[in-house]
């Protein structure tokens, strides 16, 4: 540091305020402080952001750290609309670490009064005695030249004189740029040398400017220009500078966090509104409209959702966040798009890749398009931009997600993330749909190939009913089987394979189809012995799904109806008596099917008065969640009685109508009633 600016900024020690450290304020009234770096308060509600003012009225150069309550979303908003805050005050919830953001908050308030004081001290230099009055010390001297801060000296025209170590460093100068004009040591150098013109013309005090430093551009450097007279009585000008790069960097890392953070509160919002739809939507398409519908507005003001299939674009769901508007969104539905189309969703289905305008002109919406009539509703709803996303699933486009702005909403880049990330997971719900339409087609098609109808079983008459579950995508094992023997015997079976996809409807075909099998083989002694020789087929045959059956094989002898059955886990059968009387089958009932075990199974007899009705049923017609199976068996029981008198077909429909109006599991039931006499 040379002894010319040593004497031009006459400092001392004793020059610099005294700091505090920090003040925390907890209650409604101020507590005495003499200038803290930090003051601290708890703002738990939007009503105590009042002491922020008062804060900032008494402290205005301090930093100001608020740390909000439960009500942080309540705060913050109301902040945006307070005025009187500080400019720089930072916002933390309770759980934050406040530690460092109190630390932080102190030291960007110490180099800014270090800074400040520099400047004030420059400007009031005037009163003090001339260099040639005082000495210099060299203990000054060299405190100014190892500064915090950097300080340059320019002429008025902004020509560089002189500078201290850390001027050199921040600009990357060396003893060559002597004499270089100041200004272009900087990005901004037109507003550098409006700066330094207005300093050196003594207009004013204390000219500011933020801007990168033209050799070292990733260095933010804020400077304050200063008139000020050499001790040869000619004009100067005193450029102070502060390295602003790592506050601009934090600021600008807050600003994204907070950013994210928002984005991440709205993807939040959507998706606890998402997960409340998918466990109460009905089916695929109910799911998709469900999910544009609470969409808005988190992420738009009107959602689209268009899916492939079959090669064309099936528009899914277009839903409004303005109820008074969703009879136009209604009407988009008319005007989905085709693939080989300009429109943006078509484009997203070439090219797999995402459309957004934030302000499209009339043109391009016109362009859109597909007739007159389409382009009168887009104005009508007023679109002012749109963002189109693909909705991918395993490397595939299967449709297109697009959420439009109405009005005055304008969407940027955050808004795309967002909405590429619901459409990740709308595409799960579409990718899943997808698969279970394929199984579904094939079970459906299985299953209807084994429950044929009834055949004649004169004089007997039977009739069964299938009721897959209420609401449940996927076919289930349940089946019926009603056959006559070589011998001409009615034979009945009511099975359940456990599980409910493509594998238990096709272990239930194998197993119905092997029994049909086995009772038409010779040497078969009766159910029990049907029963015994499936589990050893099916062993063979490695099915090894978990299965019950009943099987009831009808006779008759001297006159008088008889029913011979032998049950594998299955529930048992209900015998209901013309007078109105019910009961169930006594028996043992064995163990189930691919059950390992080595006790013999059972046969069973029971005479069936004429007129009676023999009811075989899996256990979907008779247990609830909320109810056991032995409740539901004798709730079938006492049913059954009160249909004594019905023909069988209405009793069956009776008996689903009162046991199962809503099953949550597929109901199978085959009755058969003897003839009177």
């Amino acid at each position: 540091m040379t002894a010319l600016v040593a004497a031009l900024l006459g400092l001392e020690v004793a020059d610099l305020p005294p700091i505090e450290d920090v003040l925390v304020l907890d209650g409604d009234d101020l507590a005495p402080g003499r200038d803290p770096h930090v003051v601290v308060i708890r703002a738990r509600a939007p009503h105590h952001l009042v002491r922020l003012q008062r804060l900032h009225a008494r402290y205005p150069d301090a930093a100001a750290v608020a740390v909000v309550g439960d009500d942080e979303a309540e705060v913050r908003r109301t902040l945006r609309a307070t005025p009187g805050l500080p400019s720089d005050l930072v916002v933390v919830a309770p759980d934050a670490d406040l530690a460092t953001t109190v630390r932080e908050a102190a030291e960007r308030t110490a180099r800014r009064r270090r800074h400040d004081a520099l400047v004030t001290a420059v400007r009031l230099r005037t009163a003090a005695p001339p260099p040639d009055a005082r000495p210099m010390t060299t203990t000054l001297g060299a405190a100014l030249d190892r500064a915090p801060i950097g300080v340059l000296l320019a002429t008025p025209t902004g020509e560089a004189i002189e500078w201290n170590a850390r001027a050199a460093t921040v600009l990357g100068l060396t003893d060559a740029d002597l004499g270089l004009p100041a200004p272009r040591l900087f990005a901004l150098a037109d507003q550098v040398a409006e700066a330094v013109a207005l300093a050196g013309a003594e207009e004013g005090f204390g000219h500011s400017v933020t801007t990168p430093a033209a050799r070292r551009p990733e260095v933010v450097v804020e400077i304050t220009a200063a008139p000020n007279d050499l001790p040869d009585g000619g004009r100067a000008v005193l450029l102070l500078l502060l390295d602003v790069t790592g506050r601009r960097a934090a600021e600008a890392a807050r600003d994204a966090l907070q950013t994210r953070l928002a984005v991440v509160r709205r993807s939040q919002e959507f998706l606890l509104r998402a997960s409340e739809v998918l466990a109460q939507a009905d089916d695929y398409a109910d799911t998709l409209t469900q999910l544009a519908r609470v969409a808005v507005p988190t992420l738009g003001d009107l959602c689209v959702i268009d899916v492939l299939e079959g090669g064309r674009v099936r528009r899914r769901a277009a839903e409004h966040a303005d109820p008074a508007k969703q009879p136009l969104a209604d009407r988009l539905r008319q005007f989905g798009p085709t693939p080989a189309s300009s429109h943006p969703v078509a484009a997203v289905l070439r090219d797999a890749g995402a459309r957004w305008n934030a302000h499209p002109t009339e043109a391009e919406l016109r362009s859109f398009a597909i007739s007159e009539a389409h382009f009168r509703l887009v104005r009508e709803l007023d679109y002012s931009g749109y963002i189109a996303v693909p909705l991918r699933a395993d490397g595939e486009v299967l449709g297109v997600l697009t959420v439009v702005s109405c009005g005055e909403r304008r969407f940027g880049p955050d808004d795309v993330m967002l909405v590429e990330d619901v459409a990740a997971r709308i595409a799960v719900v579409v990718a899943k749909a997808r698969r279970y339409d394929r199984e579904h087609a094939m079970s459906v098609a299985l299953q209807q190939s084994m429950l044929t109808a009834v055949p004649d079983l004169s004089p007997w008459t039977a009739t069964a009913r299938y009721v897959p579950a209420a609401g449940d995508a996927q076919v289930g094992g349940d089946w019926y089987d009603a056959f006559r023997t070589p011998s001409g015997r009615p034979v009945l079976v009511v099975g359940d394979v456990v599980g409910h996809d493509l594998a238990a409807a096709a272990a239930m075909g194998q197993l119905r189809s092997a029994l049909r099998a086995l009772a038409w083989s010779s040497g078969v002694a009766g159910p029990a012995d049907m029963l015994a020789r499936l589990e050893a087929m099916a062993t063979g045959l490695a099915v090894t799904d978990f299965a019950t059956v009943v099987v009831a094989l009808l006779e008759e002898a001297d006159g008088a109806a008889r029913v011979r059955w032998s049950s594998a886990g299955h529930p048992p059968p209900v015998v209901v008596h013309a007078d109105g009387r019910a009961h169930l089958l006594q028996g043992d009932n064995d163990r189930v099917l691919a059950v390992a075990g080595t006790v013999p199974r059972h046969d069973h007899t029971a005479d069936l008065p004429p007129g009676s009705t023999l009811v075989l049923y899996t256990d979907g017609l008779v247990e609830r969640r909320d109810r056991p199976a032995a409740e539901g068996i004798a709730r079938l029981v006492a049913e059954a009685a009160t249909l004594a008198a019905e023909p069988v077909e209405a009793m069956c429909d009776a008996l689903v109508a009162r046991l199962a109006p809503h099953a949550e599991d597929d109901v199978a039931l085959l009755a058969v009633r003897v003839p009177s006499r």
